[in-house]
């Protein structure tokens, strides 16, 4: 989704305040570790500009689920630049700074749940994208709806997509199971790639 709104608004500049930044998470718990950056940053190209204030936060703009500090997602800025919009290769950028790349560290990620937990996440994610590619006329009755796919069963549905209940207690007696969230459009107009799941299983398999 990050990806596709950077494209779509493709802004011509972009100013990051990285004056003062927060490690750990964004919200709950004051969980959040301030850190005093001194930094602005300002890019012409989104992905590129990102890509740059993740090397001066001590990250890695190349790196992907599973390494810091994503333990849960894909990397959006990855993700947009293999899909040909933007880079996250500096050598390619024009990149100056007078501020130096933060301690590695310095920035990171609070893991909620385990490895192995997201690991699980991933992969039964995409097996119910599979699950519903393969059974879609099974699900023509929620037609117009979004629903949150379990074990082939429908956890949750509303026309409104917007998720009042915490997916945690909607997920039952399986919180290790993902739940797939997905508008329901039998001629699916959305465009769905399921191939994407495909690939994400393969690599998985290419873990263990």
């Amino acid at each position: 989704m990050l990806a596709d709104l950077g494209r779509i608004l493709n802004p011509a500049l972009n100013i990051v305040d990285a004056l003062v930044g927060q490690a750990g998470m964004e919200w709950g718990n004051g969980e959040g570790l301030g850190r005093v950056v001194d930094g602005l940053v300002a890019g012409d190209q989104v992905i590129a500009t990102d890509a740059c204030v993740m090397n001066l936060m001590g990250l890695d703009p190349r790196a992907d689920w599973g390494t810091e500090p994503f333990h849960r997602d894909r990397n959006s800025l990855l993700v947009a630049a293999e899909a040909g919009f933007g880079t996250v290769d500096l050598d390619a950028i024009d990149f100056e700074s007078e501020v130096a790349p933060q301690p590695e560290g310095t920035f990171f990620a609070v893991m909620t749940d385990s490895a192995g937990t997201n690991v699980t996440w991933r992969r039964t994610m995409c097996e119910q994208a599979l699950y519903y590619h393969e059974h879609r006329r099974e699900f023509e009755q929620y037609a117009g709806e979004y629903i949150l796919l379990q074990d082939g069963v429908v956890r949750w549905h509303s026309p409104a997509g917007t998720i009042r209940e915490s997916r945690r207690v909607l997920a039952g007696e399986h919180p290790d199971h993902a739940m797939w969230f997905k508008l329901v459009d039998p001629a699916e107009a959305e465009g769905e790639h399921y191939e994407v799941y495909q690939r994400a299983l393969a690599h998985l398999a290419e873990l263990v």
